[in-house]
């Protein structure tokens, strides 16, 4: 997989922005990006890629070349996250049309 921009945020009570990463890869469950700071393991973040988004937990944080390198056991991921948008936007009226058929649920790192 190639690098991509990502965004990691951590899931817990405080509300902090998203910390910008990269991802470097992604197979079966097992999630490796680099992020610009340190997320401990045990931690359950977002990652936001490109038009879909991982949910998981991070087993590993390493210091890298670009920040941290991690590694999160992903148990959720959601693609076409702009298909859902406008789902969600014809739910509320603010849409004329939305395209059901196209939001779909995978495997955690499948494509």
């Amino acid at each position: 997989m190639d690098q991509k921009s990502a965004a990691v945020t951590v899931l817990d009570a405080r509300t902090e922005p998203a910390i910008p990463g990269r991802m470097i890869d992604c197979r079966a469950d097992i999630a490796q990006l680099t992020a610009a700071v340190e997320i401990p393991p045990g931690t359950a973040v977002q990652i936001e890629i490109g038009d879909r988004l991982l949910l998981g937990e991070v087993q590993a944080s390493e210091p890298g070349p670009d920040g941290f390198v991690l590694g999160v056991r992903v148990s959720h991921s959601l693609n076409a996250l702009s298909e859902l948008q406008r789902l969600n936007r014809a739910l509320l009226g603010e849409a004329p049309t939305a395209r059901r058929d196209q939001t779909t649920l995978s495997l955690p790192c499948e494509k």
